[in-house]
């Protein structure tokens, strides 16, 4: 902290001085942010046009539980990427202008053809009606060896 002044001031010098350094202050901001863009808009673009993106889903259903909801929608293909940290997504005949931080990369999984397998069996658990649980039979059940039971004295 600065000594009190010694000397008495005004009310309108203290004020004067009061709107000169919120002034400055406000200068400094206005330098900093202009940095700030400058900075952003000399960075490569993140995404090239024909990248393929999720886009954060912003929108939550009401009276669903939020954990359980999408978190990302998509994919997405860039069409335009521009210097401001934009881009131009397009989705089936859908297309938007997103900001890159709603955006992130989409990585294909090679050999899938985005279909579950005929394999997989539905799962019945104890939530779903009519399912019984199987309680495990110790008919199937391997015996412990004789020898094995015995402890050392």
């Amino acid at each position: 902290m600065s000594p009190p002044p010694t000397e008495i001031q005004s009310a309108s010098d203290y004020m004067l001085q009061r709107q000169q350094r919120l002034e400055e202050a406000q200068d400094a901001l206005r330098e900093a942010r202009m940095e700030t863009m400058l900075a952003d808009q000399k960075e490569p673009p993140l995404f090239a046009p024909g990248d393929w993106v999720w886009l954060v889903n912003r929108r939550r259903q009401r009276g669903a539980n939020a954990k359980l909801q999408a978190k990302l929608v998509g994919p997405y293909q860039v069409i335009t990427a521009w210097p401001n940290n934009t881009y131009v997504v397009k989705r089936q005949v859908q297309t938007s202008t997103q900001h890159e931080s709603r955006l992130k990369p989409y990585y294909a999984c090679p050999g899938s053809s985005g279909s579950a397998s005929a394999t997989l069996e539905p799962r019945i658990g104890p939530s779903m009606k009519g399912a019984r649980r199987a309680r495990p039979s110790r008919k199937n059940c391997p015996q412990p060896d004789e020898e094995l039971m015995e402890f050392p004295s």
